[in-house]
């Protein structure tokens, strides 16, 4: 295609590359692109880019219906994953990068815990696994001060300090009279001055329920698993 503009004729050649040609045989050449045919001929293709942006999806907002959902599962069933049984490839890249994030911890702001607590604050209340019921607080000096279960204190523990009026050693034990240690409260509570006592309560006890069962008092239930 050949356009006069003036004293220079315009050429686009088969491959759409532009020359201008001057008119003046002894300083004719081909000379660089001219900056305004470049933009005339990317114009059709950012046009075509935008009208493909502004496409719609055809299944946008439709569903398939259960028949159809059906026909899918059963036209893959039986069929075999492409990937099944094939394992990622280990690169170089890969085993660089697993060096240098093998023994990487993110380091925590400080007081993070103590914000935490604040954004997401503890239940009030929570059951452990043994059984013991735990409840949060945080001013109480018996509380706990350790990351797991932060500012928790067992309830029994809690309200038998109250009613003596001091925190509770360590080595002090709170035994349950019925045996439940969800009733915590203050007339099924007793106070062991350690382990070893706490534990021959527990003897007295089975030497109690067994001495009930000779005399007729008691009898296991086999089929509830239970006394009575």
């Amino acid at each position: 295609m050949t356009t006069t503009i003036k004293n220079d004729i315009f050429i686009s050649d088969e491959r759409g590359t532009d020359f201008l040609l001057s008119k003046n045989l002894t300083q004719s050449r081909l000379e660089k692109p001219n900056r305004f045919s470049l933009i005339s001929r990317n114009a059709s293709f950012l046009l075509e880019v935008d009208m493909i942006k502004k496409q719609v999806a055809w299944n946008k907002g439709k569903k398939l219906s259960p028949i159809h959902r059906e026909n899918l599962s059963i036209s893959h069933m039986g069929q075999i994953a492409w990937n099944k049984g094939k394992k990622m490839p280990y690169t170089e890249a890969r085993r660089l990068y697993d060096k240098r994030q093998r023994g990487v911890s993110k380091p925590k702001p400080k007081n993070f815990s103590d914000t935490m607590r604040k954004v997401n604050p503890p239940r009030q209340r929570k059951k452990l696994s043994t059984g013991y019921i735990l409840i949060y607080k945080p001013n109480y000096l018996g509380s706990r001060k350790g990351k797991i279960n932060k500012g928790f204190i067992q309830e029994h523990r809690y309200i038998l300090g109250m009613f003596l009026g001091r925190v509770l050693t360590k080595n002090e034990i709170v035994h349950h009279l019925n045996g439940n240690k969800k009733d915590n409260r203050i007339e099924n509570l007793i106070l062991c001055k350690n382990n070893s006592e706490h534990t021959h309560m527990h003897h007295k006890m089975n030497d109690l329920i067994y001495d009930l069962i000779k005399r007729g008092k008691v009898y296991y239930n086999g089929k509830n698993f239970i006394y009575n």
